[in-house]
């Protein structure tokens, strides 16, 4: 039990999820601070994106955390209003928590779809495909052209066919 609970606190995967968190939260921050830039924005977006979706579990549930606290730690400074500066660091761990748990609980799942619909993954073995599909979503045909692509359609395996970008 104890190998699977320290597999979460690993530098890498606390850096990458905090590394992911920022590319996240930079629109708010660099707004805050009067540095708003779209192209900026849109690369940290696509970067936050990338590693995300790149990422396992774990890297998701670090994501989720840090992104808890960056964009949700007012909630947890109001209570100073309220005369209990005592709560601010539990109230932040709270909600780091669970928005951890959120996207963890979130890629469990996407690991439970991807492994019952396995059969639309990239194929490794050939670096030209696109995607491994089973024969019934397809037609039988050899070739034909989607917006300007053209697409070769090869059997492979058990009936499946192997889409090819020419």
């Amino acid at each position: 039990m104890w190998k699977k609970i320290s597999d979460y606190f690993s530098t890498s995967i606390l850096t990458g999820g905090l590394l992911t968190a920022l590319a996240g939260s930079a629109f708010l921050y660099l707004a805050h601070w009067g540095l708003s830039n779209r192209l900026l924005e849109s690369l940290l977006a696509l970067c936050f994106f990338a590693l995300l979706l790149s990422g396992d579990r774990r890297r998701w549930f670090w994501s989720g955390f840090f992104l808890g606290l960056l964009w949700f730690h007012w909630i947890g400074i109001s209570f100073l209003h309220y005369g209990h500066p005592w709560a601010i660091p539990f109230v932040d761990l709270a909600i780091a928590l669970i928005y951890g748990l959120y996207f963890w609980i979130t890629a469990v799942i996407a690991e439970w779809i991807g492994q019952r619909i396995g059969h639309w993954t990239k194929t490794p073995s050939n670096s030209s495909s696109i995607f491994h599909l089973p024969s019934s979503i397809l037609s039988r045909r050899k070739d034909f052209s989607v917006k300007g692509f053209i697409v070769s359609l090869r059997p492979a395996k058990n009936e499946d066919l192997i889409v090819t970008l020419l």
